[in-house]
């Protein structure tokens, strides 16, 4: 997803939800070698519920491993 800051600013925006219920969310800004830090942003107690919301809503889910 794509995460607008300003007129013309948008940055891609990854969230990874893990086992444990625990968010986290990553900014690129797309600078090559600026691979920013992971920011825990909250916790969700239904993984399965979010992500059948996410699949009905277009998004790709994909489980790593």
């Amino acid at each position: 997803m794509t995460k607008t800051v300003g007129p013309g600013t948008a940055y891609l925006l990854t969230r990874l939800y893990l086992r444990d219920g625990t968010i986290l969310e990553q900014t690129n800004p797309g600078v090559p070698d600026g691979e920013e830090d992971w920011k825990q942003i909250g916790t969700e107690p239904d993984l399965p519920g979010v992500a059948a919301r996410l699949v009905r809503e277009g998004w790709l889910v994909a489980e790593l491993r």
